[in-house]
């Protein structure tokens, strides 16, 4: 029910590796919450539709993850678009989405939260664990770093028309990292946190509930590699793209 080692041993370093390059633990704790599908945390106008209500939720979104302010984005509907953050000149850095998330806001949402990510480390004074190759999962990981985390538990997995001539709809994964690696992430964001797991699980669908419950039994056993993140430091800022 847990993801392999090889994966779990990436979570622990892509954690740590943000950690080292964003504030450290100290800043974590006290800046970083866990953000919820709740009116509370998006009280979006309930008037509004199509790109009006897009906006009104990225702009939640980006409150939310505390990103650069500097920063100028733009949405792009009809396919995940994401950038280099060196290519973007003057321009607004786009954040695609595809046209299923239009109607979907948690999983506009999640979109949303990864693409901001995914331009958050590349300010990183670092690369991330696995190299730039890793900026998907990295971003993902960033995500739920950021407080995203049941967005992108809950969106792992998509349905599809079975290619094979089959009767019904067949499973395909929606991110570079698995609902399990994801759910992972979360219980490891939660322990650090110190969220309660019921809180968390209130909000997650059945199988990232149960691959969190199941993270979290893991985690009581990972005392070790919890430490190491407690222990990651801050670096001075000198990132390749910089």
């Amino acid at each position: 029910m847990v993801p392999d080692a090889e994966t779990r041993s990436f979570v622990f370093a892509s954690f740590e590796w943000l950690l080292s390059g964003f504030g450290g633990l100290a800043h974590f704790v006290e800046h970083a919450r866990l953000v919820t599908p709740t009116f509370a945390d998006f009280p979006v106008h309930p008037e509004l539709e199509g790109r009006e209500l897009a906006l009104d939720y990225f702009a939640f979104v980006r409150e939310h993850s505390k990103i650069d302010d500097e920063l100028r984005f733009e949405l792009v509907a009809g396919r995940p678009l994401l950038i280099p953050l060196t290519d973007g000149g003057a321009s607004p850095l786009p954040i695609g989405f595809p046209d299923e998330a239009a109607a979907d806001p948690g999983l506009f949402i999640a979109y949303a939260a990864r693409g901001l990510s995914h331009y958050m480390v590349q300010s990183h004074p670092r690369c991330p664990p696995g190299g730039w190759p890793m900026i998907g999962a990295a971003s993902e990981l960033a995500a739920v770093f950021s407080g995203f985390g049941i967005f992108l538990s809950n969106t792992g997995v998509a349905l599809r028309k079975s290619d094979h001539g089959l009767v019904g709809w067949a499973p395909r994964s929606r991110w570079v990292l698995s609902e399990r690696a994801l759910s992972y992430a979360l219980a490891v964001f939660g322990w650090v946190k110190e969220v309660p797991d019921q809180l968390i699980m209130r909000f997650l669908r059945p199988n990232p509930r149960a691959y969190y419950r199941a993270a979290v039994r893991d985690l009581r056993r990972r005392g070790s590699e919890l430490n190491e993140l407690r222990g990651a430091l801050r670096l001075p800022h000198e990132g390749p793209y910089r």
